[in-house]
């Protein structure tokens, strides 16, 4: 019996490198070549690179504070999908959005960012909130400064089983995430509401959300985001994006648009999310516009040269347009409580 034993152990010891060597190497930045494509409904596709798998497992590392669970690497993976192809975020790298969108990975919310440094300035002695309190500032700079094979070994093989295209989408619909706290709180302030945000799923601990309006995604299934493998394409059997008749020619003018949402990076923008102005509205894929000053006004924003603000329409939905601005140099500043647009429409 001993011998037989001690015979099973050396074969099973044998076998151990065979296997090893069949299994990824989980401490090496993935190539681009072992990253597949995240495929949208309209039509449109994003290759996923290395520096998209790793901003994504630092976030997965980051939400969870280092102990992420299958569910919630899967459930945030897919959000942040479903996310990338809404507003403005097509133009992005889902690096960039993932550090937008992530609070403990987010440069913002360090010591140095802008939403927290007012709390570490030389000579402060107020009280810190505790978005940024020094084990929350403390936690984000690691979770910035770590590298890939630093991050939970549960966040880079689910990124790299998602970036292959072998999980199921547990989030349809879903574009984004609260813990229970924060999402009661802003049921209780309106800022669900105002936002269009609607509850969908409770996974992990964490409110996941979706939108009822700009765009509507409470019907998305989950063949509106998908992902493919390394080496395929995205069906070719899905809906073109809208385009509408052309504005060119015999148009007149739609002035009840409203700037929906801002990229939050720098202090140029541009591009927009314009809120009730859509196909809806017979507004057309080629529209322009530009931005009403205040509430009332028919004036119109102006750049520091002098130079109306214009803007065309690059992305048409049911009851939102994203723009690009075309004219002018549009910072944040220009826009603080001048959120009304005008645009052409069909007649």
């Amino acid at each position: 019996m001993k011998l037989r034993v001690f015979s099973l152990v050396i074969l099973a010891s044998q076998a151990l490198p065979a296997l090893a060597s069949a299994a990824p190497d989980l401490d090496q930045v993935p190539a681009a070549a072992e990253l597949g494509t995240v495929c949208y409904d309209d039509g449109t596709s994003r290759r996923l690179l290395p520096e998209d798998a790793v901003q994504l497992a630092k976030m997965i590392d980051g939400e969870t504070w280092g102990s992420p669970s299958v569910a919630d690497a899967h459930a945030m993976s897919w959000a942040i999908a479903a996310r990338s192809g809404i507003w403005g975020f097509p133009k992005w790298t889902l690096a960039d959005l993932i550090r937008a969108y992530s609070q403990p990975i987010n440069p913002k919310w360090t010591r140095t960012g802008s939403a927290c440094k007012q709390y570490y300035a030389a000579g402060y002695t107020g009280d810190i909130p505790d978005s940024c309190s020094v084990k929350r500032v403390d936690r984000r700079e690691r979770n910035i400064a770590m590298s890939w094979a630093d991050t939970a070994l549960i966040a880079r093989r689910e990124v790299l089983a998602f970036a292959a295209g072998t999980t199921v989408n547990p989030v349809p619909g879903m574009v984004g995430w609260f813990a229970p706290g924060m999402w009661r709180k802003r049921e209780g302030n309106g800022a669900n509401l105002r936002d269009h945000m609607i509850e969908g799923a409770t996974i992990a601990d964490n409110v996941y959300v979706k939108l009822s309006n700009n765009p509507d995604t409470t019907a998305w299934t989950d063949s509106h985001v998908r992902v493919v493998g390394p080496g395929q394409s995205c069906a070719t059997t899905t809906k073109p994006a809208p385009a509408g008749p052309s504005c060119a020619t015999d148009y007149t003018y739609h002035r009840d648009g409203e700037i929906f949402f801002v990229p939050p990076f720098g202090t140029t923008v541009t591009t927009l999310v314009i809120a009730n102005a859509g196909t809806k509205h017979k507004v057309c894929g080629d529209s322009t516009g530009m931005i009403y000053v205040g509430a009332s006004s028919d004036a119109f924003v102006t750049d520091a040269d002098g130079q109306q603000i214009r803007f065309k329409v690059t992305k048409l939905e049911e009851n939102a347009v994203t723009v690009e601005i075309t004219q002018g140099k549009l910072t944040r500043a220009l826009l603080d409580g001048n959120k009304r647009v005008v645009l052409r429409r069909r007649k």
